[in-house]
């Protein structure tokens, strides 16, 4: 049988239409070395190959343009409540924005003696203990010293008050407990930027009503009440002497009441200062 030849180029040689029988040509007929074969069509893509190693780092990039700084401040809340970033970049708040945070005393005189409270216990099993205040006996005292933090809103209004333990009053009867507060508030005066005037001794009292057939209060707030703060700036110094009420001042409980903590509630309206003795710059 002759071998079929397709899709071929003839090369020097005439094939005619005799050659041709049935569409091929023998290699009988033509001479072997007129006939090349033609280039087939290419082949579909393989498949890709592994990825090449990570080519070493190239040289790092020269440094962008410096940022523009913000001209605008940033507001939340309302139209007369909020807090804002000031131009500096500090936080500030206005009206009910603002918060309120306990001043601790930063210095405790403790007085010798008939002033010094007794320390006893306020619970059965005796391991708490406190300082104690009798009925009847203003004698003895609790003598704090406070220092405004750069946090506090500077001339705002300010309220003393006492946590203290009560013991359970289990007649039928109203009784108050009275407290004094003695106090001087200066200002201070690094830089001649608060006139350095020395205070004048301020008394104020507070009082606490111990209502009929009722338990112990372990943590009751009795307060002084609101002083004002004009005038008064960041790191001025209040310091009070406080004592029980007399029955003649109107203290009528007869037990002892136990002094747990001394503070102040203050308002805060920014993180702290500008400055380092003056709240804005």
């Amino acid at each position: 049988m002759a071998t079929q030849i397709t899709g071929i180029q003839i090369k020097d040689e005439t094939v005619t239409t005799n050659d041709i029988k049935d569409g091929t040509v023998t290699l009988s007929d033509l001479n072997e070395s007129a006939i090349s074969s033609l280039q087939g069509q290419v082949g579909t893509q393989g498949p890709q190959g592994p990825q090449g190693d990570i080519g070493v780092q190239g040289p790092q990039g020269s440094q962008g343009n410096q940022g523009e700084s913000i001209s605008t401040s940033s507001h939340f809340g309302t139209s007369t409540d909020y807090s804002y970033f000031r131009p500096n970049g500090t936080l500030q708040s206005v009206g009910a924005a603002t918060v309120f945070d306990d001043l601790l005393p930063t210095a405790v005189y403790s007085p010798s003696g008939a002033a010094s409270p007794n320390i006893t216990p306020i619970n059965g099993s005796g391991n708490i203990k406190c300082q104690e205040f009798p009925a009847n006996a203003s004698v003895e005292e609790f003598n704090p010293s406070y220092q405004f933090t750069h946090a506090w809103k500077e001339q705002s209004t300010i309220i003393p008050h006492l946590h203290a333990f009560i013991p359970a009053n289990t007649s039928g009867n109203t009784f108050a407990i009275k407290f004094k507060m003695v106090y001087t508030w200066d200002n201070v005066d690094p830089t001649g930027s608060h006139q350095y005037v020395p205070d004048t001794e301020h008394t104020i009292w507070a009082t606490y009503t111990v209502n009929p057939n009722t338990v112990a209060n372990s943590n009751a707030i009795i307060s002084f009440g609101e002083i004002s703060g004009t005038g008064k700036y960041l790191s001025s110094i209040l310091s009070a002497r406080i004592t029980r009420g007399l029955v003649a001042n109107g203290d009528t409980y007869s037990n002892s009441v136990w002094l747990r903590s001394a503070d102040i509630h203050i308002e805060k309206d920014t993180q702290g200062s500008d400055l380092e003795f003056t709240k804005f710059s």
